[in-house]
């Protein structure tokens, strides 16, 4: 896991991400490199969060071989993105249709642990409760958490750009066949169920579904850009040949327009105190706030005194009074917290943007440090960078993996 922040406003945008890697489920390292510079001579940077992998080849490597290989100037950074895009698709050679089934069995091995997972949660609280558990009751709840799946993979976005043809569906199935006989054994004489799997098989492969997926962000200014802009990917993997990605619009800015300038904060991978600081309410204790408020207003509604007795109608009047708390609420924060900050985020000279930015890092590592039950997902050193027009990409705070004095080399071998 990781925290990483992008600062943007109308003097540069500044990138700032943290040093911990978690291998498995238990060893952290904190030493991992996530921010690089996309050029050696632009004012680009990049990002890595997720997974430091594209398949099996670290995102550090991919991206000091595109840095090595364009060195052109590009007229805005969608370009950068764009180009960043296409060389990885120029690259598509070195992942092995071996490699690929490999991403694609590991995808849908992690969503049906998922599954089985739910099923055996449901199971274990009806068991608590006194019910009786037979294979009527384990073949019900398993298909509705299946369907309720497949319903969530049907309304993302799809990322399988080429043609899904019987051949592709033939080679999923193929993969996803044996992982539903070791992991759902008990669905053998269900062959609805079994389709339904398939179907959640080959959907994770359509659509976009954030297990295991990388997100790369790319910030700064093409040669015309007069504002630094910020494009956010998520890469899935490699499949059929094809690079499986989408582009994260809810963390994208791009400041094409000179007229207008948009100024933000945006926190990347574990948000929650990031977005703590911005919204003055944690988010996981906002949801169980407007989750309570929805349940307490149906029980009060339900209430035999009231002259609702429609189930629906009670129901329907409580979502609704619910929702109305919900956007009042955020109403409220957003006028009255986030864009006071924003406002002020607006008029942050280049080295407040920074100290900003590691600041929010090092609060989130600060909370999981001290989390008694949950690991310390995020810290090491902060790697800062600040992008601006004038001076470029510039390294406020950066950790090197050797000694500088002893390998003068390096630093006059980067230019060549």
């Amino acid at each position: 896991m990781t925290a990483e922040i992008v600062i943007i406003n109308q003097h540069g945008v500044a990138m700032a991400a943290d040093s911990a890697v978690t291998i498995g489920n238990q060893k952290i390292i904190n030493s991992a490199i996530k921010l690089f510079s996309l050029s050696r001579t632009e004012p680009v940077g990049i990002m890595i969060y997720g997974s430091a992998n594209l398949l099996t080849i670290p995102w550090e490597t991919l991206i000091k071989l595109y840095r090595k290989n364009n060195t052109s100037q590009l007229n805005n950074l969608k370009n950068y993105g764009e180009g960043f895009i296409d060389y990885l698709n120029s690259q598509l050679h070195l992942y092995s249709d071996e490699q690929q089934n490999h991403w694609a069995e590991s995808r849908i091995r992690d969503i049906y642990n998922y599954i089985i997972e739910q099923i055996r949660r449901e199971l274990t609280e009806l068991q608590t409760k006194g019910a009786s558990i037979d294979d009527s009751v384990i073949n019900t709840h398993t298909e509705s958490i299946i369907l309720e799946y497949l319903g969530v993979l049907q309304d993302n976005i799809q990322i399988f750009q080429g043609e899904i043809d019987q051949a592709v569906i033939d080679r999923i199935n193929t993969i996803s066949a044996p992982l539903i006989e070791m992991i759902f054994p008990f669905t053998s004489s269900k062959p609805s169920i079994r389709d339904s799997l398939a179907r959640v098989a080959q959907l994770s492969i359509f659509n976009c579904s954030p297990i295991n997926s990388s997100g790369i962000v790319i910030a700064g200014f093409g040669e015309l850009d007069i504002f630094p802009s910020v494009i956010t990917y998520e890469i899935y993997g490699v499949f059929n040949n094809q690079l499986l990605y989408r582009i994260r619009e809810d963390k994208t800015i791009i400041n094409e327009n000179s007229r207008y300038m948009r100024s933000d904060i945006i926190p990347y991978a574990q948000e929650d105190v990031v977005r703590s600081f911005l919204d003055g309410i944690h988010p996981e204790l906002y949801k169980y706030a407007m989750d309570f408020t929805e349940k307490t207003i149906q029980q009060t509604l339900a209430d035999p005194l009231l002259e609702f007795k429609n189930p629906i109608d009670i129901k329907v009047l409580s979502k609704a009074c619910a929702d109305s708390l919900k956007q009042e609420i955020e109403r409220y924060m957003t006028s009255n917290l986030l864009s006071p900050m924003l406002d002020m985020i607006t008029a942050l000279p280049k080295d407040e943007l920074a100290g900003m930015a590691e600041a929010l890092v090092n609060m989130t590592a600060f909370r999981r440090k001290m989390a008694f039950s949950s690991m310390e997902t995020v810290g090491g050193p902060v790697d800062v960078a600040v992008i601006s027009k004038g001076d470029g990409l510039v390294w406020v705070k950066r950790k090197h993996y050797f000694p500088g004095e002893l390998n003068t080399h390096f630093f006059e071998n980067y230019f060549k």
